[in-house]
This record gives structure tokens, C-alpha cells and sequence, in this order.
């Protein structure tokens, strides 16, 4: 299956991380509630920039109408993963 790269969506998927890692670090020292949702607001605005990326982009819509008519992700949700079962005895 064919992979599109877009640039910009890669770009922004790594600032959303970065500020993931920066509100967690404000959350293990303890930072003021204000500085707190204040990086909750980033948070917010970087995924709905995503978002409106993912609509408007035509690399991202085709990748998008691919996977619907497939019907296919690229990963399962983690409730979909298969359990194996563990043998304890051994």
C-alpha cells in the first residue's frame, strides 16, 4: 500500500508532540494552572490546524478517500489487537 508523505502534516504532527512533552514536563514541576492551559490551548489549536490540514490538502484527502475505500488503517486501535494467550505453566 502506498504511503503519502506530506511534508506540512509531518511538520505540524512534530510540534503537537513537542508541546505533548511540554505540557508534561509543566504537569511533573508543578507549573501554575494559568501556564498549564495555556499549553492546553496549544495543544487544541495545533490539532484543529491538523485537522483543517487533513480536509484541505489533496495529498491527505487522497490518502484519506484510499483508506475509506479500502477500508483499511494503517494500525489497529489498541482494542482491535489481538490477544495471545499466555501460558504460565512454562
Amino acid at each position: 500500500m502506498s504511503q503519502f508523505q506530506c511534508p506540512l502534516l509531518s511538520n505540524l504532527a512534530r510540534l503537537l508532540r513537542e508541546k505533548y512533552d511540554l505540557r508534561q514536563k509543566m504537569i511533573l514541576r508543578a507549573f501554575p494552572d494559568r501556564d498549564l492551559l495555556r499549553s492546553e490551548y496549544e495543544i487544541v489549536r495545533i490539532q484543529r490546524l491538523i485537522t483543517r490540514h487533513r480536509r484541505h490538502c489533496p495529498s491527505c484527502e487522497l490518502r484519506e478517500s484510499f483508506v475509506s475505500i479500502h477500508g483499511a488503517r494503517p494500525r489497529p486501535f489498541p482494542e482491535e489487537a489481538p490477544i495471545f494467550p499466555v501460558d504460565l505453566a512454562s
